[in-house]
């Protein structure tokens, strides 16, 4: 994004750009109209929870294999 900043400097002087880090921040603010505003987001990381099981059968009986194999015609074969 950076890269393409100094083309458009103007038209986006009033604007908040958003990045993800203090080195894309720096990379940006390089290229950016003088007080430009850009915000770093910092991202938290949500605690390692275990990965939601699927049902393996739906309310008519199914498993998901089944369920697929019919979707595809894979039964018929």
């Amino acid at each position: 994004m950076a890269s393409r900043l100094p083309a458009l400097r103007r038209r986006l002087a009033s604007l908040v750009f958003f990045v993800a880090s203090q080195r894309e921040r720096s990379r940006v603010a390089a290229q950016a109209a003088p007080g430009q505003r850009i915000e770093v987001l910092t991202a938290e990381l949500a605690a390692a929870s275990p990965p939601a099981v699927l049902p393996q059968r739906d309310q008519g009986g199914l498993t998901v294999r089944q369920a697929v194999n019919r979707t595809l015609s894979l039964d018929r074969m």
